[in-house]
């Protein structure tokens, strides 16, 4: 038992070394909005050249890795991820003041513009997150997650 816990004791030693930080540094990318704006979600693609972030003012908002270029590509928009270098996703929602009514997925690609639903009517879209190679999950408001392809 004795060395069982001292081997336990070394292996978390050695997990603990091997996981290094950096420092938290601001971000000094370009600002894309007023101070005042609620900026979250932010993520990176998958060749790491683009950001997209959530902007409570102005909404999905991509830009170049250093913040520069920024701009929207919706107006109304959150938990934006990425589906392939191109291709993000985000949910758009509207709610009656009390709960959310209807939340679909969007697709939206950053080379044409085109913007398209990639979910059905009946389902109320909580968050999506990106499961690589153009994949991304999403759950819904009843509990359940889904998987679906967007290229």
């Amino acid at each position: 038992m004795k060395n069982i816990l001292a081997a336990a004791m070394l292996l978390s030693a050695v997990s603990a070394s091997a996981l290094t930080s950096s420092k938290a540094t601001p971000y000094t990318g370009s600002p894309a909005t007023p101070t005042m704006a609620r900026i979250a979600s932010p993520a990176v693609s998958p060749d790491g050249k683009h950001i997209v972030y959530f902007d409570s003012v102005k909404g999905v908002i991509v830009a170049n890795a250093d913040g520069s270029g920024a701009k929207s590509i919706a107006k109304e928009g959150i938990f934006p991820a990425w589906s392939t270098n191109s291709v993000i996703v985000y949910v758009v929602s509207h709610d009656d003041g009390y709960q959310t009514t209807a939340a679909s997925l969007m697709a939206h690609d950053i080379q044409d513009g085109f913007t398209i639903t990639a979910t059905d009517n009946d389902l109320i879209v909580d968050a999506v997150c990106s499961a690589g190679d153009g994949n991304v999950v999403f759950t819904t408001t009843d509990g359940k997650a889904f998987s679906i392809t967007v290229k």
